[in-house]
């Protein structure tokens, strides 16, 4: 599912993923179930593994890789 206003840009998403509105997301990789939330940012080059999920607002800085079933915090 990917919502209005969402921005991908040469992105690969697998199956399941969840992009929440006004979301930004730039060259990045993102697992199965990945849920990225409302407003936030995935910079580019960044791997979000199987099951991640990234909190409303949060951003994800270039070439993070975060591990599966996780919850992003940074």
């Amino acid at each position: 599912f990917v919502a209005e206003n969402v921005t991908l840009s040469d992105c690969i998403l697998w199956d399941g993923c969840r992009i929440e509105a006004g979301a930004m997301l730039g060259e990045a990789i993102l697992g199965r179930g990945v849920v990225v939330g409302a407003g936030a940012v995935v910079d580019s080059g960044a791997i979000l593994a199987d099951g991640v999920v990234v909190p409303p607002g949060a951003t994800v800085p270039a070439d993070a890789r975060i591990s599966p079933n996780s919850v992003y915090e940074g």
